[in-house]
């Protein structure tokens, strides 16, 4: 069990390096895709733990998770600046709309009160 575990440590930084290279390259096609494979890992290895009713646990397992939290790290780090990106996009294409609806025609429609002070 202890070897299945690191194995599905090691794939799951192995998908951690792809979807940092996506990232990096700007390929977001590959993201939603590589975020699914490394939630299956993840759900694999709780699994295994629950399997076992231990933690399992040597020091090469302690040896990849310290590499996966360096990994991880940069992650956040990416996709706090891609969400940054979208959210100034978003906030450039209304905007846009906005200063665009400026220039609509408006229909005349009286509003309010009329007073006639004659009398």
């Amino acid at each position: 069990m202890l070897e299945e575990k690191n194995a599905m440590l090691r794939k799951f930084g192995k998908l951690s390096e792809k979807l940092l290279d996506a990232l990096k390259n700007g390929s977001d096609d590959e993201v939603p895709m590589l975020l699914e494979q490394r939630e299956f890992c993840i759900s694999a290895i709780n699994k295994l733990q629950e399997a076992s009713g231990t933690l399992l646990t040597n020091s090469e397992t302690t040896k990849l998770l310290n590499e996966l939290v360096n990994k991880e790290e940069e992650l956040e780090k990416r996709f706090s600046k891609t969400l940054q990106k979208m959210s100034r996009s978003i906030h450039a294409v209304r905007n846009e709309q906005y200063v665009a609806r400026q220039y609509d025609e408006w229909n005349p429609v009286s509003s309010g009160y009329f007073y006639d002070q004659r009398k």
